[in-house]
């Protein structure tokens, strides 16, 4: 990397309310700082020291861009450098990953040029440019957040359908996540996770960005091991892909649903063979039924179905609604049994009622 190609990337992404100029050698300025008549930040860029590590995978680039401004539009230009910062990310450029990360704008003097006051600034940076992604070098964050990790291992799973179909469709993969993060209660984020792992809490999904690729992910199992050691404890996740989830209520409760099946069937008798031999059916009626599997609540709606499935009560009534589409049902037929917790579910089947 050079400090060429540095400086038209600066050039490129350092917009806003004033026009910026980068380069990597002397610049000459104008009466008016001008440039094809526009006015612009005449901004340079200085190498202050390289390095690179002992296999040459790693470049480390430290950095300082130096900006002479029109005492006038500091407050316009901090603005600028600012939003600049904040929207830097570290990402993948060619055949290295970068890890960015800049320093504070300090104002270091100021000068008259023409009759013109210039203050002068100086913004330090760093860039790493790394052959390989570096774990040491990658930054994970969760809902945005970024949190401290040990070790995060992605396995993505794919599809091979028997049918001959291609393209993309997320549905056909799967990524299985573990993530070993040290309880550090001083992380937000962490806190949070520890505070979910002492939970009852379900259907848990995060943004999980890694290095920049932003996947939406479901917390699956946590695990937590204490040592008797002076090293920080561990909070191990499982997570996987997040897929969007159907929603499925029962007179407007949303109780878990461990099963859910519909079947639709249409009554079909045959048509008239119309002078060959090959025979069509054609609908006369159709009747709509629902299996789901309810997991016990503290809910009303858990007692309803009980009190249903035992009583004498024949036309007992359910509004379901499933994403908007919305039935009258009774449950024509229940069992009761246990769960591999020792609880107790419901398998229930229903018929649209009119």
């Amino acid at each position: 990397m050079n400090l060429k190609t540095i400086a038209d990337y600066l050039t490129t992404q350092l917009t806003g309310d004033l026009q910026y100029v980068v380069t990597d050698d002397v610049q000459f300025y104008t009466n008016e700082m001008k440039l094809g008549g526009s006015e612009y930040v005449p901004s340079l860029l200085k190498l202050i020291t390289p390095f690179v590590n002992e296999n040459k995978f790693i470049e480390t680039y430290v950095c300082e861009l130096e900006f002479l401004v029109r005492r006038e539009d500091r407050d316009k230009f901090q603005d600028d450098v600012s939003s600049f910062i904040s929207n830097e990310s570290d990402g993948i450029d060619g055949s290295h990953y970068v890890t960015k990360t800049y320093q504070r704008l300090i104002f270091k003097d100021d000068e008259t040029i023409n009759g013109v006051d210039y203050m002068r600034y100086t913004l330090e940076f760093t860039y790493v440019y790394a052959l390989s992604i570096v774990g040491s070098q990658s930054v994970l964050k969760l809902d945005n957040e970024v949190i401290p990790f040990v070790s995060c291992q992605v396995d993505h799973s794919v599809s091979y359908v028997s049918n001959k179909a291609n393209g993309n469709n997320y549905r056909m993969t799967n990524d299985l996540i573990t993530l070993v993060v040290p309880l550090i209660l001083g992380n937000s984020k962490i806190v949070e996770l520890y505070g979910i792992h002492n939970s009852d809490e379900y259907n848990v999904t995060f943004a999980l960005d890694i290095n920049g690729l932003v996947k939406n992910v479901a917390l699956k199992k946590t695990a937590l091991v204490l040592n008797q050691s002076s090293q920080i404890t561990g909070l191990t996740l499982i997570l996987e892909t997040a897929y969007p989830r159907v929603s499925i209520t029962l007179d407007a409760h949303d109780i878990p649903l461990s099963a859910y099946k519909y079947d639709g069937k249409k009554t079909v008798e045959d048509g008239a063979k119309n002078g060959t031999n090959l025979l069509k059916g054609y609908g006369t009626e159709k009747v709509r039924t629902w299996s789901m599997s309810f997991v016990k609540d503290d809910s009303t709606l858990w007692d309803k179905l009980v009190a249903d499935a035992y009583g004498m009560t024949l036309n007992e009534t359910y509004e379901l609604n499933r994403d908007g589409l919305v039935f009258n049902v009774i449950m024509s037929q229940v069992s009761e049994g246990f769960t591999e917790t020792g609880d107790m579910s419901l398998d229930c089947s229903f018929i649209e009622y009119e």
